[in-house]
């Protein structure tokens, strides 16, 4: 696990570096530029032949750029400093690492790059607080005309704890952070700005994981959580799911909900559906025991019928409510009805949210540890949000509602996910793709986090667990197939090879 940090953060860690006397401001600075220009050595090709332009602003950023020159100098790089005007060159760091005058120019409106290989942004760090405007925007405009860019810790022009753009952004081909990544690399615009992030250590005082807020599983950490079966395992001891999902013209959500159950290994899974679909549903799905709810024909589960799902209630060892259930009066007095017996091992997706939004109930009627599997949208109506504030802001609006949530769990969907509980630490699940953003991908997330607490994994385990497998699916596509094309089936069908590419050390 590794923390991704905020702009609070990232000065905070700077200060506590600095006060305790583990390492001064300019050994960090003078870190931070040789680990650059050695990075560039290491990972560019014919480094040697290359011309460098290393555009640097006032700033810290731009000292680290300006040490970032000075050592590609040193290792033989042709290295150009760009300076925004001529105050800077009355910078220390000019005298201290002896930089010439021929080795610098000053931003002019009319200058352009064609004749360099790679341009360095150093322009703008973590401590942008504005749009950007006049000469920092002409010339951002200019960098982006050029193919190969790197910036060093963030694109200049990007927001470091939202990811959104100040007007303008670099857009990068690799992202160079300082010991941790941070929050703009992966939000909004920033995941897109940034490239390829790479990080490197520069000597910052060492800090437990503990203290800081937000915290990135990987997947060495998500291979320390799989379980092997026991030897002699039955499909009792490995868990009973019950899926309460699907209506009329929504029938593949519950299909699909009960699929990632049983793919995940959940040993026995039983569907609760409305009779006039059972052909449909037992058609599609042959490991899974399906209980036909009589519906008068209407396609929908309702109150009238509660009496046949609450037996079933206590069986269960994980129990899923809402994917693709009917949002008409009597589905959500039903659901209404089974969250307030607050059955054990609860898990909330989609129409089960209907209840929260409505107003039937409160976060507070559900039964602790209960998991809710709300996207951006969802989310915004259970809470009462504006949802265009969420997608910029999401870590403001998920410490907003924490206080609400008790030891229930959230799992943001998006990209990245967010999981946490009201008491304990947020937790990012990134390393998923665009390939999950069709139809039917969530419900499928859902029955996945359901199987695994059936199997016996405790909740937010197997809310982490589940999320990551979910997502990485996406990638095993990509590999196997390519960039287009998967559907929330084919997560499914690659269950068992991703956790396969998990296990594997390698």
């Amino acid at each position: 696990m590794k923390p991704v940090i905020s702009e609070y953060e990232a000065k905070w860690l700077d200060e506590i570096t600095i006060n305790s006397g583990f390492c001064d401001g300019p050994k960090l600075m003078h870190n931070a530029g040789r680990e650059t220009a050695i990075w560039f050595l290491e990972n560019i090709p014919n480094p040697f032949r290359c011309k460098v332009i290393v555009v640097s602003g006032k700033g810290n950023n731009g000292g680290d750029g300006i040490v970032t020159h000075h050592y590609l100098k040193l290792f033989g790089v042709q290295s150009l400093l760009m300076l925004m005007d001529k105050s800077q060159f009355d910078r220390q760091l000019i005298s201290d690492y002896q930089i010439k005058k021929n080795e610098i120019v000053f931003y002019r409106p009319d200058i352009h790059f064609n004749d360099f290989n790679w341009i360095i942004d150093a322009l703008f760090g973590i401590g942008l607080s504005r749009d950007i405007t006049h000469d920092y925007k002409s010339i951002i405009n200019k960098i982006n005309e050029v193919p190969n860019v790197i910036s060093v810790d963030i694109p200049s022009g990007v927001f470091t704890d939202t990811g959104l753009v100040a007007g303008i952004s670099v857009k990068s081909n690799h992202t160079i952070t300082m010991e941790y990544k941070k929050l703009g690399h992966y939000l909004n615009n920033g995941k897109n700005q940034s490239g390829q992030i790479h990080v490197l250590e520069i000597g910052f005082k060492p800090i437990p994981i503990d203290e800081f807020n937000i915290i990135e599983y990987d997947k060495k950490d998500i291979r320390l959580l799989i379980r092997d079966y026991e030897h002699n395992a039955h499909k009792y001891s490995r868990g009973k799911a019950l899926i309460i999902a699907g209506s009329k013209g929504m029938t593949g959500a519950g299909i699909l909900a009960a699929k990632g159950a049983n793919k995940i290994g959940c040993g026995l899974v039983k569907s609760i559906i409305p009779a006039s679909l059972n052909t449909i549903f037992e058609s599609e799905l042959t490991e899974v025991i399906t209980i036909p709810v009589e519906d008068e024909s209407t396609g929908c589960l309702s109150k009238f019928y509660i009496s046949i799902i609450e037996n079933q209630l206590d069986w269960a060892d994980a129990i899923l409510v809402g994917p693709g259930l009917s949002c008409d009066d009597d589905s959500i007095k039903l659901i209404t009805e089974i969250l307030n017996k607050k059955p054990n091992s609860l898990i909330l997706d989609a129409t089960g949210f209907e209840p929260l939004i409505k107003r039937k109930i409160t976060i507070a009627d559900l039964p602790e540890n209960c998991i809710l599997t709300p996207h951006i949208g969802e989310f915004s109506k259970i809470f009462h949000l504006d949802s265009e504030s969420v997608k910029n802001d999401p870590i403001s609006a998920i410490q907003s509602i924490k206080p609400e949530l008790g030891d229930r769990i959230l799992v943001l969907k998006g990209s990245p996910t967010f999981i946490t509980t009201g008491n304990g630490h947020l937790y990012m699940i990134s390393n998923g793709s665009p390939l999950l953003a069709t139809a039917g991908t969530g419900d499928v997330l859902a029955g996945m986090i359901t199987g695994l607490i059936a199997q016996g994994y405790p909740s937010f385990e197997a809310s982490i667990l589940g999320t990551y497998i979910h997502a990485q699916t996406s990638i095993e596509f990509r590999k196997a197939i390519g960039t287009k094309g998967m559907i929330a089936t084919d997560i499914v069908d690659l269950i068992p090879t991703t956790i396969s590419w998990i296990m594997n050390e390698n």
